[in-house]
Order: C-alpha cells, then sequence, then structure tokens
C-alpha cells in the first residue's frame, strides 16, 4: 500500500471532501474519520498478535468467521487494492501532462507519464526490498516535508479560523460525501 501515501491522499482527496462536502466543515471530518480508523487500527493491531500468517484480511475473517467469508473478504481487499491503483497512475499522467503543458509549453499525452511511473516501480521493483525501502523512505520524507511546509503556510497567512471545528458548519452539507473521501485520507 505504499502507493497511497500521504501526499497522494491530502493533496487527492481534501479538494474533494471540501468541495463536495460541506466546505468549511472538512477539515473537522479528518479529526473524526481518524478517530473512527484509530477504532479499526486498535483491535486489528491486538488481532495481529494472535494470527501471525501473512494473510491479512483472509486470515484475520477466516480465523473470526469462517473459511468462505475469508477467502471473499481477501478477493475484495485484492480488487479494491488492484483499483485503488490506478488513482495515482492517473494524477501522474494527467497533472505530469498539464505541468509539461503549463511550464514548458510541450504537449506530452498522460499516458506518457503513467507509463513512465509504471516503468520506474517495476525497475525499482526489480532491484530488491533495499532499494523499495530506501526509494519509498526518501519519497515519504519528501511528502511529509511538502505538507509540514504547506500546513506551516496556511498557520502562518490570515487564514486561520476555528470556523472548521463549529458543529453548524461540521454536520452542514453532505455528509456522505466529506466522510468518505475524508477516511480515505
Amino acid at each position: 500500500m505504499g502507493f497511497q501515501a500521504t501526499l497522494t491522499s491530502a493533496a487527492g482527496n481534501a479538494p474533494l471532501a471540501v468541495g463536495l462536502g460541506n466546505g468549511v466543515g472538512a477539515p473537522a471530518m479528518f479529526l473524526i474519520a481518524g478517530v473512527i480508523l484509530t477504532l479499526f487500527a486498535v483491535p486489528f493491531a491486538a488481532m495481529s498478535r494472535r494470527i501471525t500468517n501473512a494473510g491479512a484480511f483472509y486470515s484475520y475473517v477466516t480465523a473470526g468467521i469462517s473459511r468462505p467469508a475469508g477467502v471473499a473478504a481477501g478477493w475484495v481487499a485484492q480488487c479494491t487494492y488492484n483499483v485503488v491503483l490506478l488513482v495515482p497512475l492517473a494524477y501522474a499522467g494527467y497533472f505530469g501532462s498539464y505541468i509539461f503543458e503549463a511550464e514548458f509549453g510541450v504537449t506530452v499525452p498522460w499516458p506518457v507519464f503513467t507509463f513512465a511511473v509504471l516503468l520506474f516501480v517495476w525497475l525499482v521493483g526489480l532491484r530488491g526490498i533495499e532499494l523499495n525501502t530506501l526509494v519509498l523512505g526518501i519519497f515519504l520524507l519528501l511528502e511529509v516535508a511538502i505538507l509540514l511546509a504547506t500546513i506551516i503556510g496556511i498557520a502562518m497567512g490570515p487564514g486561520l479560523t476555528v470556523e472548521a471545528v463549529k458543529p453548524e458548519n461540521v454536520f452542514d452539507g453532505n455528509f456522505g460525501g466529506r466522510t468518505g473521501f475524508s477516511s480515505k485520507a
């Protein structure tokens, strides 16, 4: 799940949560989603001490319910991961093409950037886990630095208010839309 990186989630889902949700109250939904995900993560981590095989959802659901339910959960998880992989590839293609046209005046079709990312991931994957770990660590540090710079810029600017956590703003608008996009990020 390394492709579901911090910056991808923040840059891709925050605008959707704000635009399709309730606008100013969307940041509070990220806090609520964080609490909900923590409620999931604590028992999930506790289960990992007792179920040590590498089957992830399959193993947990099989131990808790049954083998057929575990197989179904494993297939749903794998299909979901495969579909979710398309999002960062689409981002890379679209924004790569957009940036090249805006900055250099050169029109490059989006599939060129998408396949360049796939080629890069494939080549890094061929080199083994050590290089994978190094590349992922570097990208994660860069992402966190970009997000911290963004947060500091917002906090230092004139737009910092408590409007985002006021109940009338948090629970106004499209609750499903902002909850879904917030929990994704």
